[in-house]
């Protein structure tokens, strides 16, 4: 069995910050800081997704989602 392994950058909340856009701009996940609590509670890798933060806002300042 192979393992799978995948860069994600973890933050608070969703920013203007080079790196983020940069994850942005390289489709690298960007997850809450909660994801690794949770994953830390429960013993276990949970799945990312439910922790996605959003890409960024949109022109109309509305949130661009994943």
């Amino acid at each position: 069995c192979k393992a799978a392994y995948q860069s994600l950058l973890i933050a608070d909340q969703h920013c203007r910050t080079r790196k983020y856009l940069l994850c942005v701009a390289g489709g690298v996940p960007c997850v809450s800081q909660m994801w690794v609590r949770d994953c830390c509670q429960e013993k276990k890798l949970l799945n990312y997704r439910n922790y996605l933060l959003p890409a960024g806002l949109g022109p109309e300042g509305r949130i661009v989602e994943w």
